[in-house]
């Protein structure tokens, strides 16, 4: 069979062609947060339900750079992807599998590959970076049935889940694949297919019009929205861009339709089947690159 570590593509993995025997370091890669609140309730326990699922020492490394900044400039500990990727190496890991903390296929994942692989062939790794949580349809399925049981029906109420989108920051020009996975699309289908109408999905790369028109097809004026991040965290753009009280936030465009938005603060980290899910990933991960 084909060593898995040996290969490249665009869902699976970056790597470098070192021979080493077997995955002696596993990475769980996020893009992070620089809220103490989020990053305690919702991607502590992710990491600690990873490094339970593997039998080899386990980090967290961050990817967002726009994070790593903020914290390293309020003095806080940024463990940033390429100095957590120097230290495994200093300490004598040649084959590492890197967990992906990424809810969907986009561009948080592609930049994850391209600096796994820089960094692995700059310091003689041999690295593999896993697909994102929702990488197929049994992905979803199980993510679906998660979130309906913990955001049950209630009258007179709808509920958004408010996704980040596909794309990156600007200047990014990200352009997905067009056979890449459109995850968001069928968390929508499975919503429907058991008849919970009462559930949509938005990104908040498309703004909180996107937010209002998806709204309008699942209640009148008057109905509480609750308004819950498809996301590993909560972080501070979800306070600000879809709870904030400025008249372009999410909450005010719909107050301003006369919905009753209610932000959830709260991220899929803190649901155990989502943490379980990651945990999936990375035993399915790490068997493969045995």
């Amino acid at each position: 069979m084909t060593d898995a570590l040996t290969e490249m593509s665009g869902a699976a993995g970056a790597v470098t062609p070192h021979e080493v025997s077997r995955v002696d370091t596993v990475v769980f890669a996020v893009y992070g947060t620089t809220r103490a609140q989020a990053r305690l309730a919702a991607i502590e326990p992710v990491f600690r339900a990873v490094s339970g699922a593997v039998d080899v020492p386990c980090e967290l490394a961050f990817c967002g750079p726009a994070v790593c900044r903020l914290l390293a400039r309020c003095g806080e500990p940024a463990p940033e992807l390429e100095r957590v990727l120097e230290q495994v190496a200093d300490a004598g890991a040649r084959r590492v599998a890197i967990v992906s903390g990424m809810v969907i296929d986009g561009w948080a994942q592609a930049n994850l590959h391209e600096r796994v692989g820089a960094a692995a062939e700059r310091l003689g790794l041999k690295a593999v970076v896993g697909a994102p949580l929702l990488s197929d349809a049994t992905d979803v399925d199980c993510l679906a049935a998660a979130l309906m049981g913990e955001w049950r029906p209630r009258p007179g109420t709808v509920t958004l889940f408010v996704g980040h989108g596909i794309g990156g920051p600007a200047g990014s020009d990200y352009a997905r694949p067009r056979d890449a996975f459109d995850a968001y699309a069928a968390l929508s289908v499975a919503f429907a297919r058991v008849g919970r109408d009462d559930l949509a999905v938005a990104c908040l790369s498309d703004g909180p019009s996107a937010a209002l028109q998806a709204v309008r097809g699942l209640a009148e004026p008057g109905a509480t929205v609750r308004l819950v991040p498809l996301m590993l965290s909560a972080g501070r753009h979800v306070l600000k861009n879809v709870g904030g009280s400025d008249d372009r936030s999410w909450s005010s465009v719909l107050a301003a339709a006369d919905y009753v938005p209610q932000l959830c603060d709260c991220g899929l980290g803190e649901v155990a089947t989502v943490r379980e899910l990651y945990a999936h990933h990375a035993r399915a991960l790490f068997a493969t690159n045995e």
